[in-house]
């Protein structure tokens, strides 16, 4: 997966260097952070779920067709918590997140304001192949692997506060998808227990951004606010920032 990202990243850098100026390659690094308000529940089945990323974002601008861009990042938290069929497990995870996206601005000539239409995906894969607990007093080993897929189409509206700083508001809709999946065996006897959850839909989301210069770099910071609803409702918020490199 590192290579294909990175092997396409090389190919962008060859072929905007024979592009006219206005198409124009930068990149960022990246991050973000998100976590429901409670947990998940589909079919009385419940589980917590959070995810977040660091990593190189891979913008190609062009003043005609809009941005273009692909995103990788990575995370690894060496102690979290897991439990089902009255197992209590812990052990570590690691994320390997992967997107794309694009961008198109509409300009209002001599105004403060202008829009962007948006749309982008994001795969979070968890993998956690070594957690270790107690099921009913006795040693189990287990793995944890979950997966989410959003996508989302948006409309953002922009106010230019002055040369360095713009501010962000907006508002579209989430189709998400979460597939989680634990299998445990028992140490002291050959017996192996599983679950897994499934769990889709289509929501809406809010959120608002700041553009602003720090150490001389372009940097954005937002918070995304998405309804999440399955049996019950709930909402995912998250926090990202991006910080240019400044390459191109």
């Amino acid at each position: 997966m590192n290579v294909t990202f990175f092997s396409i990243l090389l190919l962008l850098s060859l072929g905007t260097s024979a592009q006219e100026k206005n198409n124009r390659l930068s990149f960022d690094l990246i991050g973000n952070y998100a976590q429901t308000d409670n947990p998940i529940v589909v079919d009385t089945k419940t589980f917590s779920f959070k995810t977040g990323a660091v990593g190189l974002k891979a913008s190609l601008d062009d003043e005609k067709y809009g941005k273009f861009h692909l995103q990788y990042g990575v995370a690894y938290s060496p102690s979290e918590s897991a439990s089902f069929h009255d197992a209590q497990l812990s052990g570590s995870i690691t994320v390997q997140s992967v997107g794309y996206g694009y961008i198109y601005p509409i300009d209002i000539e001599n105004s403060l304001f202008s829009f962007d239409i948006k749309i982008n995906n994001v795969v979070n894969k968890h993998t956690g192949s070594s957690f270790t607990g107690t099921h009913n007093s006795k040693d189990v080993n287990a793995t944890v692997n979950a997966t989410s897929d959003f996508t989302r189409t948006s409309i953002g509206v922009n106010y230019k506060l002055n040369k360095d700083t713009t501010l962000t508001a907006g508002m579209g809709n989430l189709n998400w998808e979460i597939d989680a999946k634990a299998s445990g065996r028992r140490i002291d006897k050959d017996i192996t227990f599983s679950t897994d959850i499934n769990a889709e839909g289509s929501d809406n989301f809010y959120f608002i951004e700041s553009l602003f210069q720090l150490m001389n770099k372009k940097t954005k910071l937002g918070f995304r606010r998405s309804n999440l609803n399955t049996d019950t409702s709930n909402t995912l918020n998250e926090v990202y920032i991006e910080f240019s490199t400044n390459l191109y």
